[in-house]
């Protein structure tokens, strides 16, 4: 988790820097261009154990499904807002989507908040808040 986090970073101090002069879209590009072989590499062992006949075609669309919208969409919005908003404000207002999809997945599917859920949707609240005061 902290590797991911310390990527995330990363990536999100890159778009700000390197990101200059190109489109939110060109960045998203420019991302999973350089993203994907390295997925394929590491993935590749395990494709020989697949059967691929028996994917079935609802397998395949929500995979359409989350390249689409839930990866190129979601960075197309996450690099414009660090072009707009800056790297800092963008990253405090991520720590709101853990909340937002809570929210969502509770009339969409059915899923209880539980309280401790509750209260890490409190504090999350309560730190973005906290970085919009002066």
């Amino acid at each position: 988790m902290l590797g991911a986090a310390i990527c995330w970073t990363i990536y999100t101090l890159g778009v700000r820097t390197l990101g200059q002069g190109l489109s939110p879209l060109a960045i998203t590009t420019w991302t999973m261009i350089t993203g994907v072989p390295g997925m394929l590499l590491v993935s590749l062992p395990d494709w020989s154990t697949v059967a691929w006949s028996h994917v079935s075609l609802q397998a395949w669309l929500a995979l359409a499904y989350a390249t689409l919208l839930a990866l190129v969409l979601a960075y197309v919005l996450w690099n414009n807002s660090v072009r707009v908003a800056g790297s800092a404000r963008t990253a405090i207002y991520g720590c709101a989507i853990p909340l937002v999809a809570t929210l969502i997945a509770w009339p969409l599917i059915g899923e209880q908040p539980t309280w401790v859920q509750g209260i890490g949707g409190v504090l999350i609240i309560s730190g973005v808040l906290l970085t919009r005061r002066p």
